[in-house]
């Protein structure tokens, strides 16, 4: 993620790694400074959508299937 965002740094993305001090705070809280959620059929899809977070989930391979928030089309599905 670092070498991307060196080639666009005018994107506001923000790549978190392990921050000490910060092991306690539950997926709610990281979500809660978000404005989307990009994943691949991770189940914190479920609790992005739970929090009205807009998903976008990416399949480049083509592999997910059976997956219930996918198939409900609850999610932005890119293929």
């Amino acid at each position: 993620y670092d070498e991307v965002n060196e080639h666009f740094p005018q994107q506001t993305v923000h790549v978190l790694k392990n921050i000490p001090g910060h092991q306690h705070l539950s997926i709610f809280d990281w979500l809660s400074g978000c404005s989307v959620l990009l994943t691949g059929a991770s189940t914190t899809a479920i609790e992005a959508l739970l929090c009205e977070i807009p998903v976008i989930t990416l399949d480049l391979q083509q592999e997910y299937k059976g997956i219930s928030f996918i198939d409900r089309e609850a999610t932005l599905h890119v293929t």
